[in-house]
């Protein structure tokens, strides 16, 4: 037995399923927009900001960021798409 989510719950789960899409869109056909834009926004970080040369220095290898973010987008979307059908489905077939 099916316990139906909320239509709320439902909509904001779409819509960060959404945002990881066209994030995901941005790494594998606008990568050299995107790795720019990251690029002056680590330049534009407060230099007390903790990550900052984590950040700094994984963005440098522009192959090595592309690839990781390339596939850990791919797994996160993948599950946010597993999970947006189940919560779908609870909404239609829920009780």
């Amino acid at each position: 037995m099916l316990m139906k989510p909320p239509l709320l719950l439902v909509i904001a789960a779409s819509s960060v399923t959404m945002l990881s899409l066209y994030n995901l869109y941005r790494f594998w056909f606008d990568i050299d927009n995107h790795h720019k834009r990251n690029q002056n926004r680590i330049k534009n970080l407060h230099p007390k900001y903790p990550f900052r040369s984590y950040a700094e220095n994984l963005i440098k290898n522009k192959k090595a960021w592309a690839f990781q973010g390339r596939a850990l987008g791919t797994f996160n979307t993948l599950i946010l798409l597993a999970v947006d059908c189940l919560l779908i489905y609870a909404f239609i077939f829920g009780q």
